[in-house]
């Protein structure tokens, strides 16, 4: 049941992985096998430092997919707030409170995640 989940929800990030993945340069991997570089080295000194932008992306993605998931708990606590009780000010307070708590997860992150990312033009 879990593996079903994972599988369903991360359609997104296959996609950005694959996009990325795609988006390195064959002549790299060329030059890496002229220079005997083993599959090994190839993966750690040329896909995962060009992917690793798309890892930013996909875990700034997959946080805030968790936390505005339909099954995220302070999510079903504000929408019954809001549309079963109708208490908008309450409701409206409590998701402020949860954005800026989302925000400060999200600012944490890309600052410990883009220290090591390196952006090639």
């Amino acid at each position: 049941d879990k593996v079903y989940e994972i599988v369903t929800c991360s359609g997104i990030q296959i996609f950005i992985f694959l996009a990325g993945i795609y988006s390195v340069p064959p002549d790299l991997y060329e030059a890496a096998h002229v220079e005997g570089a083993n599959a090994w080295e190839k993966f750690w000194m040329i896909t995962f430092p060009m992917v690793m932008p798309m890892i930013l992306v996909n875990v700034i993605y997959s946080i805030v997919d968790t936390f505005i998931s339909e099954s995220n708990l302070v999510m079903e606590y504000v929408y019954q707030l809001s549309f079963k009780n109708f208490n908008f000010g309450l409701s409206s307070a409590i998701t402020w409170i949860y954005f800026a708590a989302i925000a400060v997860i999200l600012a944490i992150v890309y600052a410990v995640i883009s220290r090591k990312t390196f952006y090639y033009t």
